[in-house]
C-alpha cells in the first residue's frame, strides 16, 4: 500500500493529519510527505497506526477494490446522518460486517455439504 492509497482511510478516522503525525511521533510535514507519494508503507507504520486508533489492520485495507475515496464520501453522508457513530467507527463495523456476512456464506454452504452427506449415507 502507498501513500495516496492510505491517506483515504486516515481522513476518515476525523482527526487533523497534524494529530496523527504528533501520535506517530513524526512532524506533521513527514506525515504529509509519506501520504503524498507513492512509495510503498511499510507494515509496520500501517500496525502501529491500527494500534493507536484501535482499528484493526483490515480497516486500512479495502477488501472490494473500491476506491477508497468514494467509499468514503458515501460513509461520510451516513454518518453524518447519525450523531450516534463516527465516520470511523461506521466504517470499521462495515468491514467487520462484511467479514461477518462472508463467514456466515461459508457456514452456510458447509451446512448444506453436510446435509448432502447425511442424505447420502441415509440412502446406503
Amino acid at each position: 500500500m502507498d501513500g495516496k492509497t492510505l491517506l483515504p482511510f486516515i481522513e476518515a478516522l476525523d482527526v487533523s493529519q497534524a494529530e496523527v503525525a504528533k501520535k506517530l511521533g513524526m512532524s506533521p510535514q513527514g506525515l504529509n510527505n509519506m501520504l503524498t507519494q507513492t512509495k510503498d508503507i511499510k507494515t509496520g507504520f500501517i500496525e502501529k497506526l491500527a494500534k493507536i486508533y484501535n482499528k484493526p489492520i483490515s480497516y486500512f485495507f479495502d477488501e472490494n477494490e473500491t476506491t477508497p475515496t468514494i467509499v468514503e464520501a458515501v460513509d461520510h453522508s451516513i454518518a453524518a446522518n447519525n450523531s450516534d457513530i463516527s465516520l470511523g467507527d461506521y466504517h470499521s463495523l462495515k468491514k467487520e460486517n462484511s467479514m461477518l456476512e462472508k463467514l456466515i456464506d461459508e457456514k452456510d454452504e458447509r451446512i448444506k455439504e453436510l446435509k448432502e452427506r447425511i442424505e447420502e449415507l441415509k440412502s446406503k
